[in-house]
């Protein structure tokens, strides 16, 4: 056998040595890629189909089924208040008061006058007796031919004078009795009282304030626990909304709906706005007059796919889930989002007809990228791609 020259031993070697750094390099990249491949616990979520309402707004304000703004019909000024915002008051309670000085010393001076024409009207009723005696005697004087055509004139125009004052004196005599009444009637508006039982939601003046006739007051609603919603609908609605035996109202402060139905609707349509109004009563215990809310009118219902907003990764503009294949393995899935939906008490319904809500978890719509029996990942802080579930 030859031997094997110095110059062709060399090669092979490094030939040889390459190979096993190769295979060694290979070796450890196939155990890196292993190592990779993590296996990991987490909860998942089946995608399905769910009904969803689809509905429109329509904002109003709660008032009280008994409603009055006080005012008066005469001008003056305050001199009490007897009650503040919230105070409970029974029916009759004195509220506010008005001066009424000007207006008695003018039913004393209007008395006055009275007294002085009955005095008068007494007086004449006697020259009226007289006169009419007289009036009687002559006349029949003047049949007799006892007395002359001009003496039974003289004495007939005294009678009449006498009646004519008497009419005078009772045409008077009424239009004194007329405005002795009038301001006497006028005493009983600067007097407010509560005409039922209710709370003061709202004290318009205090103890000097001058007032004049309209003025609002005093504002009390009933303690009740009715009532109505009033709102403005556009009239193509109508046919919907008359039709509801509940009507839901979501209301903003309590972050819930209530249901209410339908108690009247304005007998004409706003042309300005091409709605008409409507008050939708409502019994609650929680609901205060002047609370805002939103009458949620539904119009239709549909399936979509929706999934927690907290199952969806941000990543900039792009939205994804971590969505799980047949063999357990998690992939980084790019989907496509529509509308936000929450649950209410009436079932699913667009998020933007209560905007303003903030302890509903939100659904979101998803219009691309997955499919009903799809399976994603509901913790998506403990996975990550290629990952593989126990």
């Amino acid at each position: 056998m030859a031997k094997l020259s110095k110059k062709t031993i060399i090669p092979i070697v490094l030939i040889i040595l390459v190979v096993v750094l190769i295979l060694i390099f290979k070796g450890k990249d196939h155990k890196g890629e292993a190592e990779k491949v993590r296996t990991v616990k987490a909860e998942t979520f089946a995608v399905t189909p769910q009904e969803v309402i689809d509905a429109e707004n329509f904002s109003g304000r709660f008032e009280a089924k008994d409603l009055a703004v006080l005012s008066t019909k005469v001008a003056g000024f305050v001199t009490r208040v007897n009650v503040k915002e919230g105070d409970f008051v029974k029916r009759g309670t004195v509220l506010v008061t008005i001066d009424d000085r000007e207006i008695r010393q003018n039913v004393s001076s209007l008395t006055m006058n009275e007294e002085s024409i009955k005095r008068e009207m007494e007086s004449l009723k006697a020259k009226e007796e007289y006169a009419r005696s007289n009036y009687n005697r002559y006349k029949k004087l003047l049949e007799e031919n006892a007395v002359t055509q001009e003496e039974f004139e003289r004495i007939r125009s005294e009678y009449l004078a006498v009646k004519n004052q008497i009419s005078a004196l009772e045409s008077r005599a009424k239009s004194i009795r007329d405005q002795k009444e009038a301001y006497v009637s006028l005493l009983s508006y600067t007097t407010i009282r509560a005409p039922f039982d209710g709370y003061v939601i709202s004290k318009n003046v205090d103890p000097g304030t001058f007032v004049g006739p309209g003025t609002p007051l005093v504002t009390i609603a009933s303690g009740t626990k009715e009532y109505d919603f009033v709102v403005e609908v556009p009239e193509k609605y109508f046919p919907m909304v008359s039709k509801l035996k509940e009507i839901p109202i979501y209301v903003d402060a309590l972050q819930k709906m209530v249901l209410g139905r339908l108690h009247s609707t304005s007998p004409s349509v706003n042309p300005q706005t091409n709605s008409f109004q409507i008050k939708v009563r409502v019994n609650s215990e929680e609901i205060k007059t002047g609370m805002f809310g939103k009458l949620i009118l539904p119009l239709g219902k549909s399936e979509k796919i929706l999934i927690p907003e907290s199952m969806i990764v941000s990543r900039g503009n792009i939205k994804a889930v971590y969505k799980v294949d047949s063999n357990r393995t998690v992939h980084f899935q790019i989907v496509r989002t529509g509308d936000s939906y929450v649950k209410t008490e009436i079932g699913l319904i667009p998020e933007r007809t209560i905007s303003g809500t903030q302890s509903k978890e939100k659904l979101i719509e998803i219009t691309g990228g997955l499919s009903s029996g799809d399976v994603i990942i509901k913790d998506i802080d403990k996975v990550n791609e290629g990952d593989r579930l126990e």
